[in-house]
């Protein structure tokens, strides 16, 4: 044998060898003679070499050479490598069994055709079924051994040792069960002639441990060993996680039935993905990328609770990998899941989402998109109305997240104020904490009505439209949500509750104090308001609740002008200058009636002023004398007007030019001359309004460059009696949005000189006495 062994290494000897199948046969039945320790060696020497060409390797496999060299291996004792004594092989039998396994293990690699290091193996025709059988026998923890080529004493160590780790679970009973088995096959293929093939039906799938049983391998990995061994260093953390996902979707895709994975089993693979993906992030985190949907998917109803929060567990480990961040806000379902999870899981899964939806909406602008396409916001909102404690301040704090959003979160925070008072959702942008108490209190402000009856309002509004959120949710999970006709009629404040930008403009006006949080946002709500209320005006028979309205806007709109004067600049910036200036040409008195108030606030601003001196469609004296003529009754507010603007119009300003060219000097002298019939003064003090026109013509006077005015003014005899006299004292502007003073009113509101005569009609050509 040892001569066979030798002359194996040779070609042109193994050409004459496989011509002699016989020596094939003898060397396979010689490896099985382990009572005769020499010739069982050069057996097993001569049966790796004949692994050299593959005729030869296939006959000895034939012949059952696996089953007689698997038996060497067990009879290694791993306590004899470690004396220090010095032992004769020839003298002592174990270190003759010892090297009998190495040279056994050696001739496993031929036959099998595994070769990690040709200067230590011979290279041989690869066998997948040896490899196959082998990591049924021996487990792929040990043929991955094998192939890495690690130390044979090493692996003969583990097979003869008690073994417990994520990859190896060896111990006494699996050697017995492996030693009977070697013993039953070996014993039938010694007994067969050269001829025969005895063992070519056994089937090795049969075949398994009682040990591993009852264990779940995924990937060559025990996966209860793996969880009770955190610290156990696993060697690919990416193949194994692959070999995870792979058992999720293909056997849990599998019907129910005799071979499907039971509850427990899902479980525990859902579980360690949790744990490979914490304890090897950066290893893992391009895989997770890649297979998204799979990490989603377990979020979906048909997962139980426990599953959720593993995988939101998972999820959470990535958010400091963009690509994973990305490749989450690019699922069109995961936020349909979430809100199922919000609606239905356990508190603390519903917890647990809460806190990572704090921290993945602020990276990943996609999922806010989605919650508002989806209706999340509402399904937070939910939660400031039915859950208290620090659920609630969660929700709030993923509330506030949302609206911080540049892009997305002003359309959010809009959507969100159709449920809650809009100060209540701008403080929750800033202050989670402080809007959460907020919700607790009391408040009846301008821009805040909340008390028990606001809040019951909430929980049931926001209840409903969940609902209906949460049913197109479990219908279509890739659906968007809009709100519906219903919704619509549940978010529609009360006509009572007049309420714009956020403030209720009836505590607005009976407030004055009061100062609005964004004066010029309420601004531009408000005139936006106004306008659409003056087309709704115009549209019906007068209604009695929209003429209240408008004037409610009105009366809210001078006041906020009046205590924020530099506001009146914003309305020539925001474009609203030419707007609200049409209005004294509509054919509604009401519109006319409150435009002229609208006028005259503009007329207090230069830059107004400038902006309707620059219209050249809209003649701003044009538009004021065609009021006069259709309402003869607004002259003192359209005086007031005139002398407003004259006196805020800008040195180099067309005021003066707009004067001459709608002949506004021949009018005011001819109101001089001819007096006003009562009808026209509205109340007003007749000497004011001498007083007025006599300023407007000066102011007219003061402004003209070119002599124009100064030459119709000489030529005027009612003039002469006017230009010298000072008629200040005979204005007021006590009365509101300064226009004039009503002599009709009580001693409160008197002006602080009053004339020494009244008279009913201005026919007198003297003027008032000093």
């Amino acid at each position: 044998m040892l001569t066979l062994a030798a002359s194996g290494q040779f070609k042109d000897c193994r050409k004459k060898m496989v011509q002699e199948p016989s020596i094939s046969y003898l060397a396979s039945k010689g490896v099985a003679l382990e009572g005769s320790i020499q010739l069982s060696r050069a057996s097993i020497q001569a049966c790796e070499t004949q692994c050299l060409d593959a005729t030869m390797q296939e006959r000895i496999v034939r012949h059952g050479v696996v089953w007689h060299l698997l038996r060497y291996l067990f009879q290694y004792d791993v306590t004899l490598d470690e004396t220090t004594l010095q032992l004769e092989e020839k003298r002592h039998v174990q270190l003759f069994a010892n090297k009998a396994a190495i040279y056994a293990l050696h001739a496993l690699h031929a036959v099998a055709g595994i070769c990690p290091d040709e200067k230590r193996y011979w290279n041989t025709v690869e066998n997948r079924s040896i490899q196959q059988l082998l990591e049924v026998l021996l487990t792929p923890y040990i043929v991955q051994q094998m192939r890495a080529g690690v130390p044979e004493k090493k692996i003969l160590d583990l097979l003869n040792s008690n073994v417990q780790t994520p990859y190896f679970l060896w111990n006494n009973s699996t050697r017995a069960e492996l030693e009977d088995l070697l013993q039953q096959n070996s014993r039938v293929c010694s007994a067969a002639g050269m001829d025969e093939t005895p063992l070519d039906a056994w089937d090795k799938d049969s075949f398994g441990y009682e040990a591993h049983k009852s264990e779940l391998i995924v990937g060559g990995v025990f996966l209860r060993l793996f969880l009770e061994q955190p610290n156990f260093d696993i060697q690919e953390p990416s193949q194994f996680l692959q070999s995870l996902i792979n058992f999720i979707v293909n056997d849990c895709d599998a019907p129910s039935g005799a071979g499907a994975p039971s509850p427990k089993d899902r479980q525990l693979v859902v579980t360690c993905m949790h744990q490979i993906v914490s304890r090897y992030p950066d290893d893992t985190h391009d895989l997770v990328t890649m297979c998204m949907d799979v990490f989603v998917d377990l979020l979906s109803p048909k997962w139980p609770v426990e599953v959720h929060k593993e995988a939101l567990s998972t999820l959470e480990c990535l958010v400091k990998y963009q690509d994973c961040v990305s490749s989450l806000g690019h699922s069109e379902v995961v936020v349909s899941y979430f809100i199922l999870v919000l609606r239905k899981d356990s508190e603390e899964v519903v917890e647990s989402l809460l806190k990572y939806l704090s921290v993945i909406i602020p990276v990943c602008r996609s999922l806010v998109q989605l919650a508002l396409d989806k209706g999340l916001y509402i399904l937070l909102l939910g939660f400031l109305s039915s859950r208290t404690g620090q659920q609630r301040l969660s929700a709030a704090t993923c509330l506030s997240k949302l609206f911080e959003d540049k892009l997305i979160g002003p359309k959010l925070l809009i959507n969100a104020s159709k449920f809650l008072p809009a100060v209540i959702c701008e403080t929750m942008k800033g202050n989670p904490t402080q809007a959460c108490l907020l919700l607790d209190s009391n408040q009846e402000n301008p821009e805040l009505i909340w008390n028990e009856t606001k809040r019951r309002k909430f929980a049931s509004t926001v209840t409903a439209v969940a609902d209906r959120v949460v049913q197109q949710v479990e219908k279509n999970p890739s659906a968007t949500y809009s709100f519906g006709e219903e919704e619509q009629q549940l978010l529609k404040a009360p006509v009572t509750d007049a309420c714009v930008g956020g403030v209720y403009l009836s505590l607005y006006r009976e407030q004055s104090s009061w100062a609005v949080r964004k004066p010029k946002q309420f601004l531009t709500d408000l005139i936006d308001q106004y306008m659409a209320e003056c087309t709704t005006l115009l549209s019906k028979d007068s209604p009695k609740e929209t003429q209240d309205l408008l004037q409610l806007m009105l009366d809210c709109a001078v006041r906020l002008l009046s205590s924020t004067p530099s506001l009146r600049d914003s309305l020539a910036t925001m474009g609203y200058v030419d707007k609200l200036a049409k209005q004294v040409a509509s054919p509604n008195e009401i519109i006319v009636t409150n435009g002229l108030k609208w006028f005259y606030e503009m007329t207090q601003s230069s830059l107004c002023v400038e902006t309707l001196c620059a219209n050249r469609e809209n003649d701003p004296i044009a538009l004021l004398r065609d009021c006069h003529a259709a309402h003869p009754s607004q002259l003192p507010i359209i005086l007031e007007c005139l002398e407003k603007m004259v006196s805020n119009a800008p040195p180099q300003g067309k005021i003066v030019e707009k004067a001459l060219r709608n002949k506004l000097l021949e009018f005011l002298l001819g109101l001089l001359e001819k007096g006003v019939n009562p009808s026209q003064m509205e109340n007003s003090n007749p000497a004011a309004i001498r007083a007025l026109i006599v300023r407007i013509l000066k102011g007219l006077l003061a402004a003209d460059s070119s002599g124009a005015v100064q030459n119709i003014l000489q030529s005027s005899d009612v003039w002469l009696k006017y230009k010298d006299q000072s008629h200040d004292l005979f204005l007021s502007t006590n009365n509101y949005g300064g226009l004039l003073a009503n002599h009709g009113s009580n001693g409160s509101n008197a002006p602080p000189l009053a004339l020494t005569s009244a008279v009913s009609v201005l026919h007198s050509d003297e003027p008032p006495p000093v």
